[in-house]
């Protein structure tokens, strides 16, 4: 597949009645108790509304309560504003329906939305200002830090961020490609991405790559590898906590040696073997001549091809040794070799 310079410049400045189009995608299951005031707060956003139009992609993933009568009631009054799509009642699963939603999208900027958040009103307009100060040739993703909100989404006082991303964050606020390999750090409820971003993701294939990946991740990888991944530093949704979200507000420091390696013995690492080979396929698939891609991420993919074509143990160690920072802060040497071993088992291609 190729990348061109005109495709991502045709796609800088879709309009509509001579607006820029900022996409939100929403993928709905059974959300009907907070379903309203997720879409209040997306309809309220502070903006120029000379110069952009917002428009919201929703797809609802099977529902069997009301969710999608509150949907089409929305629909009705905001009928250009709001497009329905694929109302069949399909469950295609969390990732795979985002995905789905995203091949409907042209959009100056896309932003991921949860079903039972709620926006500040001033969102949108934040995440615009760092868009601004980047090319807009340029694969760009930004997340932004988030409220923790109980039931009733207000604000319990802390943060994501002091529990997940200080560590990971560079001088220039970006997160790296090796960073997202062992661990999950992108919240699609945080995330926006600009139409480069866009036009890569769609033309990488990402529905017949993706296998067991939240498609949020696997986003966060493709942009920091042919682009950037930035970290707003700024709290800019209000994440409620309602028992059932995918992603939740954890506190990974009551975490304990026995429970990372309970857990590490049955997902940990089957899930970074699998990011490992859905990455060496992005980077086989891709013309990554198209890009600037840094030394440090050429080598790095370089390696895992290889890793990928390898089955021997002792090539395995070498390369989670190598990395044995990121793998584990608090015990690098052990979980390493235990990562060695165990990935044998599932195979590259699991």
């Amino acid at each position: 597949m190729k990348f061109s310079k005109e495709d991502i410049r045709g796609n800088q400045n879709l309009r509509i009645n001579n607006k820029k189009i900022i996409a939100v995608v929403i993928s709905t299951y059974n959300g009907e108790r907070f379903i309203s005031e997720q879409l209040d707060s997306i309809l309220a956003q502070k903006l120029n509304t000379k110069e952009y139009l917002i428009n919201i992609f929703l797809r609802d993933d099977g529902s069997t309560d009301a969710t999608l009568d509150i949907v089409k009631q929305y629909q009705q009054k905001y009928s250009d504003r709001i497009l329905l799509i694929d109302s069949e009642k399909q469950n295609l699963g969390f990732g795979r329906s985002f995905l789905k939603i995203l091949s409907f999208v042209h959009a100056a900027y896309t932003f991921f939305s949860d079903q039972d958040d709620v926006w500040p009103v001033n969102k949108v307009e934040e995440f615009l200002k760092v868009f601004f100060s980047y090319p807009p040739m340029e694969p760009l993703a930004i997340m932004s830090d988030v409220w923790i909100a109980d039931s009733k989404g207000q604000s319990i006082g802390k943060t994501i961020k002091h529990q997940q991303i200080a560590k990971i964050i560079n001088s220039n606020s970006e997160i790296g490609l090796i960073d997202q390999i062992f661990d999950t750090y992108v919240q699609g409820s945080a995330l926006a991405i600009n139409s480069a971003l866009l036009i890569l993701i769609k033309k990488t294939k990402l529905m017949s790559m993706q296998k067991k990946i939240e498609h949020d991740h696997f986003i966060g990888i493709i942009a920091s590898t042919f682009g950037d991944l930035y970290y707003l530093d700024k709290p800019l949704l209000f994440y409620r906590q309602t028992g059932n979200n995918i992603f939740g507000a954890r506190d990974l420091r009551k975490k304990k040696i026995i429970k990372k390696i309970c857990g590490l013995f049955e997902n940990r690492v089957s899930d970074t073997v699998r990011v490992l080979n859905l990455t060496s396929q992005l980077h086989l698939n891709t013309i990554s001549s198209a890009y600037n891609l840094s030394i440090e991420n050429k080598n790095f993919l370089h390696e895992i091809d290889r890793l990928n074509v390898s089955h021997g143990f002792f090539t395995r160690l070498k390369f989670f040794l190598k990395y044995r920072r990121w793998v584990s802060h608090t015990h690098p040497f052990i979980m390493s070799t235990i990562y060695a071993l165990l990935s044998r088992r599932g195979g590259p291609s699991d």
